[in-house]
């Protein structure tokens, strides 16, 4: 009986060591599992890292590039925007002599044909006079 005891306890004990072998089988290959996703996103990670730290860096020079076109645009139009300023002044002044100008020509215009209405007030006058002396006189 004790043999059969032994038997039994050894046969208990084998089909333990198996199972626990199995089990530790299965831990291992569920830890090379583990370690190979970790090693995994390790990995992704510092893709990730070096992706974004060039698209950062791109970025920042495209963002850099565009800060200077703006610069330069803005320089260009503040030169144009002096030019046409500068234009607009000097149009303004022609514009404003010449209304001048006019103005005076106007006013001696005014001044010439008020002598003239004058003068031709008084020569119809005298011709009036002189055609009633004639027509007295019947000369």
């Amino acid at each position: 009986m004790l043999i059969i005891l032994t038997k039994e306890h050894s046969s208990n004990l084998e089909k333990m060591n198996k199972v626990v072998d199995a089990s530790v089988s299965v831990c291992n290959q569920m830890t090379e599992k583990v370690d190979k996703l970790i090693f995994d996103a390790i990995e992704f990670m510092n893709n990730f890292q070096s992706s974004f730290e060039n698209n950062r860096s791109r970025a920042n020079e495209a963002i850099a590039n565009v800060g200077s076109s703006l610069k330069a645009e803005r320089a260009k139009l503040q030169e144009v925007r002096t030019v046409i300023t500068t234009d607009h002044e000097e149009i303004k002044s022609l514009i404003s002599s010449q209304i001048s100008k006019l103005q005076d020509d106007l006013a001696m215009e005014s001044k010439i044909i008020d002598f003239l209405a004058i003068k031709t007030k008084n020569l119809r006058f005298l011709l009036l006079s002189s055609n009633k002396l004639k027509s007295r006189y019947r000369i």
